[in-house]
């Protein structure tokens, strides 16, 4: 018990923890019967560092988010100054915890200038901010809960180490006991201690519990400090957050005369061009083979990944131009494998690399090498070239659609939908019920109904109203 009150944990551990974590803790409040949590942070001027590591008193106010003016005399006259937070050399708080007394519920903004460093993303239904990568990928970097707000640590560095300022971790911990100060007597020199070091402050005392609790509490401790995070130097931080350093993988290009596999960089600079540039290299528009495998990761993922014809694309990111095609293959060309796609992704195409084995396929032959318009040849891809166009047509002749637009759950079926790449049951299944959505669950039986004639539909639905209506117009396959 006195292992609580004198607050052990905290001032033995949990004060060296703040800050190393990969989640950093910059605003908490919470309050239980026995204790009360207060954590706060802002951005310090490393000039200011010695400074503040003089006292463990805060720098500012949780409340402290409104401009004010400062006022002094100049040669005896009343001088007013316009003042506020982001004014250089000021003391900046990175959460801001705005508080209207009751007439609006209270809520926490993240700072400005951190949330535009990082071009982080607001999404409100989760209050995370989101990092959106050129690969198309997103990671949090802050996380909102209630009266606790974390922001990642590789962020909060790089942020700190580009302005030049440390990250001061302030913290408030108000612990309260049945014990009396008797009972803690033969500890007397624990109960009041002052602590400083290159980083980090802070007061401790124990005292009499008289305001603080209720009655049945008998003593009340209080630590209170800050811990500075400090940031690189510049030559020594990342490069900006917002710029990606390009890399380029490796991909089989053919096999040598002893069967070994001859690779070659995709970064573009280094090919062989159309206007003579490194004519000893491989050309851009070498074609790279692939197993066909790697489409699973695109089909498997609907909602970031759309597989087109000819195209594969990564929603709100990059485009990739591909021979889907091939019976047997999926290919791109060299360059733009280095050029559209980012190095994360070139990697995991580069685990399904094979040897060159013939060529392109017919139709993307017409279309790179000829430039020639060419329909698409491979089933799915001609399936649903063939579906959209038939609904158009449709739609002209009667003015709606034979098959219902899905909805946006079940978009995937049609986005998704693919022959078979593997063997997989599983595989097979899904693209039977995805065929099932598009073509007979989606069917407009109302509009079918209107066309037939026949006052004997009885109870005939789906796709048995419509064999009626294609036999009502003596609709042949062959016809």
């Amino acid at each position: 018990m006195n292992d609580f009150l004198l607050q052990k944990d905290w001032r033995e551990h949990k004060i060296n923890e703040l800050g190393t974590t990969n989640w950093v803790t910059v605003y908490l409040s919470n309050d239980r019967e026995e204790e009360k949590i207060t954590i706060f942070s802002a951005l310090i001027p490393n000039e200011r560092i010695g400074q503040s590591l003089k006292t463990a008193t805060w720098e500012i106010s949780i409340g402290f988010v409104q401009p004010g003016s400062v006022t002094w005399n100049e040669g005896g006259k009343p001088r007013v100054e316009y003042s506020h937070f982001t004014d250089k050399g000021s003391v900046q708080p990175l959460a801001l915890i705005r508080d209207f007394r009751g007439a609006r519920p209270n809520y926490i903004e993240i700072l400005e200038e951190f949330r535009l460093f990082h071009n982080l993303y607001h999404d409100k239904d989760k209050n995370t901010y989101l990092k959106l990568f050129n690969n198309g990928d997103e990671d949090d970097v802050v996380r909102i809960k209630n009266k606790n707000v974390e922001i990642r640590l590789r962020e909060l560095l790089q942020f700190i180490s580009w302005k030049q300022m440390c990250l001061a971790i302030y913290y408030e911990v108000d612990r309260f006991s049945e014990l009396s100060l008797s009972d803690i007597d033969d500890e007397e020199e624990k109960r009041i201690e002052n602590y400083a070091n290159s980083s980090m402050c802070y007061s401790f005392f124990v005292a009499d519990d008289i305001f603080f609790s209720p009655s049945k509490f008998k003593t009340f401790s209080r630590l209170y400090g800050k811990k500075l995070i400090f940031g690189s130097s510049l030559k020594d931080t990342d490069e900006w957050p917002a710029e990606d350093t390009k890399q380029f993988e490796e991909f089989i290009i053919g096999t040598d005369s002893r069967g070994a596999d001859i690779v070659f960089s995709s970064n573009p600079e280094n090919l062989a061009n159309l206007f003579g540039s490194n004519h000893e290299n491989p050309s851009y528009l070498k074609p790279i083979f692939f197993r066909k495998e790697i489409l699973l990761r695109y089909f498997n993922d609907p909602h970031n990944f759309t597989v087109q014809d000819g195209l594969i694309k990564r929603n709100g990111s990059w485009t990739l131009q591909v021979d889907n095609h091939h019976p047997e293959y999926i290919i791109v060309f060299l360059g733009d494998l280095g050029s559209e796609l980012p190095y994360s992704e070139q990697r995991i195409w580069r685990s399904y690399n094979v040897v060159p084995d013939g060529s392109l396929s017919e139709v993307t032959y017409k279309r790179a090498i000829l430039a020639e318009f060419t329909g698409p040849s491979e089933p799915a891809l001609k399936f649903k070239s063939v579906f959209n166009r038939f609904q158009e047509k449709w739609n002209d002749k009667f003015g709606w659609y034979l098959f219902k637009q899905l909805t946006p759950e079940d978009k995937h079926h049609f986005i998704a939908l693919h022959v078979p790449i593997s063997d997989s049951q599983a595989e097979f299944d899904s693209q039977i019920l995805s065929l099932t959505k598009i073509l007979i669950d989606s069917l407009n039986e109302e509009g079918v109904s209107r066309l037939i004639t026949s006052e004997k539909l009885s109870d005939t639905k789906g796709i048995g109203k419509f064999e009626i209506y294609l036999k009502q117009e003596e609709f042949s396959q062959t016809g």
